[in-house]
């Protein structure tokens, strides 16, 4: 990939990340504000956030052990190279490489996609937030 590819790339992920926390937020009032959980008051919001985080992580690891790539130094430059989140976990094992791991992008992307639709949904069908 060229730099000129990567410098794009990374305009976008950098553009994407400043909106996932705003989309994650919305869902969870939404979520948090229908039936059953707005008997709860507060209560709803902030644990559809909790279990929301808890999903975006687990969803960042599996993503990073079925994408095994990441971006590295490669026979001097910049690229993209494999990475293993399982070997780098394995005891006794000392990576030398600095490696950024990729697959955790793509699975944070799709629950925020989840979580926009969801939202979408919930404000035309059945929450009001005023």
């Amino acid at each position: 990939m060229s730099s000129s590819g990567m410098l794009a790339g990374g305009a976008l992920l950098l553009l994407a990340m400043y909106l996932i926390w705003p989309i994650h937020y919305f869902f969870a009032v939404s979520r948090g504000s229908e039936r059953p959980l707005n008997r709860w008051g507060l209560g709803g919001p902030v644990l559809v956030f909790v279990v929301l985080y808890t999903v975006t992580q687990l969803a960042g690891i599996i993503g990073m052990i079925a994408i095994p790539f990441g971006i590295g130094l490669q026979n001097g430059a910049l690229g993209v190279v494999s990475y293993s989140i399982i070997a780098e976990m394995r005891l006794g094992s000392a990576s030398t490489e600095d490696v950024m791991p990729l697959g955790f992008i793509p699975a944070i992307l799709l629950v925020t996609l989840f979580c926009a639709w969801r939202t979408v949904r919930s404000w035309n069908h059945k929450v009001s937030l005023a």
